[in-house]
């Protein structure tokens, strides 16, 4: 349930993460490496974040392509969904291998990948496989969709770029680490991080670089881009702002143990999760923190914003709704299990998986449980809402596809 007290709630949450199973290293590692232009139109008046202070923060158009959280702002909102009351499996596609990278759903194709080294391409609304792509060796991360063209990375240091309709590899970069982020495509450049500890912006047309940013670390996080500025965080303990044209640093954020989350644009605000603990919020101007928000273990999934509220959730077990304006905690669901999914938003629901195979929708206003779905594993894959479906991996080695009854007019 969600829980509303103030200091006792926070010494139970500390009593009762001690007894709690440490989760290993390995698994961390897995999913931040598989993670992961636009006009928005803000109903209502703007505060001091450039946040709408009522209403939802919703595209003017669709995104030119398919990405990880939904677009390039990696806000986790899909205003177009459905989110059934009554799930139900619909169809799932076995690829023998965990599924911890996350789909996107590209017209009335799904793409995703396995950690049996597999790209796959499927009918949305079947699950019957269109084509697959074998790495050479390897696992791939998650995909981005952008010109009919399905971009991803692996951990053996390749970003492919493979043709949407037929699987064919079209080119491939190489670089000297694993491409373990989901890229961003925005005019003619696909930009991806690298264990390597650089940010690269390659061309769509010819496979080959433009430019690349160094940092001191592994960059872990997917790259958020609106218009000429590009947003990621490094493992070198900053969190960094570029000109996505050249590669310039236009600023840099200290972050004390670095950033494995991908940042969600809102406004004028950039929210994301630190390897401290942290959910930070910075100002896409300055470079300068608006609030942090701390949790008692460190953050690793990617936070969803919408309707004036922050989701984040954490390895600590919570799900936490907070006010985007100031900060100031409005509910927490307690999983009782580390959160490495990130959060959907759609349909007034928030939508998460979690490390012992429960994916939830909590009622996005007062995370009030409105249903769950068990499976086998730990879900380290994000939900992806779309249509009348709900999409997300599981490490049992299944990509499931729920659909079910509908209550509309959320």
């Amino acid at each position: 349930m969600p829980d509303s007290n103030g200091s006792s709630r926070k010494n139970r949450r500390r009593r009762r993460w001690r007894h709690r199973v440490r989760f290993p290293l390995i698994a961390l590692l897995i999913v931040i490496a598989i993670g992961g232009t636009l006009t928005w139109l803000v109903t209502g008046d703007r505060g001091p974040l450039g946040l709408p202070t009522s209403g939802s923060t919703q595209p003017a158009a669709a995104p030119a392509g398919a990405f990880f959280r939904g677009d390039l702002r990696r806000t986790g909102v899909y205003p177009s969904a459905h989110v059934p009351v009554a799930p139900r499996v619909l169809w799932t596609y076995d690829t023998g291998a965990p599924v911890a990278s996350t789909a996107v759903i590209d017209g009335d194709r799904l793409f995703f990948s396995s950690q049996d080294g597999q790209m796959y391409a499927l009918e949305a609304g079947t699950g019957l496989r269109v084509w697959s792509f074998k790495a050479p060796s390897g696992y791939l991360g998650s995909p981005a969709v952008a010109g009919g063209v399905v971009y991803v990375g692996g951990n053996r240091g390749n970003l492919y770029a493979l043709d949407a309709l037929t699987g064919q590899e079209v080119w491939r970069f190489a670089t000297s680490a694993g491409v373990n982020t989901a890229p961003a495509v925005s005019a003619g450049r696909v930009f991806f991080g690298c264990n390597d500890g650089a940010l690269y912006a390659v061309s769509v047309k010819t496979g080959r670089e433009v430019w690349r940013f160094r940092t001191g670390g592994m960059v872990l996080a997917s790259p958020t881009v609106s218009g000429s500025e590009l947003y990621f965080g490094s493992g070198d303990g900053n969190f960094y702002a570029l000109d996505a044209g050249n590669g310039r640093e236009r600023w840099r954020f200290p972050v004390a143990k670095g950033v494995g989350s991908t940042a969600a644009l809102a406004g004028r605000s950039l929210f994301f999760g630190g390897l401290d603990g942290n959910v930070y919020v910075v100002d896409t101007r300055t470079g300068r923190e608006r609030w942090r928000f701390a949790t008692d273990q460190l953050i690793v999934s990617s936070p969803a914003v919408d309707g004036g509220l922050v989701y984040a959730g954490g390895i600590d077990g919570w799900l936490y709704a907070l006010d985007a304006q100031t900060g100031q905690e409005q509910w927490r669901f307690d999983t009782g299990n580390a959160i490495y999914s990130s959060p959907a938003v759609a349909d007034g629901y928030v939508i998460f998986g979690d490390y012992q195979g429960n994916l939830r929708a909590l009622d996005a206003t007062t995370g009030e449980v409105a249903w769950s779905f068990v499976t086998k594993e730990g879900i380290f894959s994000s939900p992806v809402p779309s249509g009348d479906f709900v999409y997300f991996g599981d490490n049992d080695g299944h990509l499931y596809a729920l659909h079910g009854e509908f209550v509309g007019g959320r």
